[in-house]
């Protein structure tokens, strides 16, 4: 979906790329480290997935706003990124606040480790913020600038 509004013309070439399921965060750090020279070479690295992402909480009617765990894990997380706080982040599951409620299951927040390893040290921007659907997290992270090679 981000590709589709990133790129609507389709003109980018995508290789699509699986995580592996049983790596650590700190391993997903160091696999993203491991990618880090596509982007001297104008390979653009797209993590999708959202940094709060409970599907039970969610409220499709939008008539409610976020509730403060969510609020609090997103704003956790966003603090620790700006920081590069990365032995804080590669230990959410005990570090961050309402870790579980936040993601009862990893695979949306899995991504941006690999990112985080890619940009180490990078400024990071948050062009999109904000929630939906009750508790979902919109944030996106941007490391560095793109351009193609």
């Amino acid at each position: 979906m981000p590709l589709r509004v990133l790129f609507p013309a389709a003109d980018v070439p995508v290789l699509q790329l699986s995580l592996p399921r049983s790596a650590t965060p700190a391993e997903l750090v160091r696999l993203g480290r491991a990618l880090r020279p596509l982007r001297a070479a104008g390979v653009l690295l797209l993590g999708s997935g959202n940094l709060v992402h409970n599907l039970s909480t969610l409220d499709r009617s939008e008539t409610r706003g976020p509730a403060a765990w969510a609020v609090a894990f997103d704003a956790w997380l966003a603090a620790r990124v700006e920081a590069w706080d990365l032995d804080a982040l590669v230990e959410w599951r005990t570090a961050a606040p309402s870790p579980t409620l936040a993601h009862p299951t990893d695979e949306h927040l899995r991504p941006l480790f690999v990112c985080l390893g890619a940009a180490e040290g990078d400024a990071v921007r948050w062009p999109v913020t904000g929630f939906e659907h009750g508790d979902t997290s919109r944030r996106c992270a941007q490391f560095g600038e793109w351009s193609p090679g």
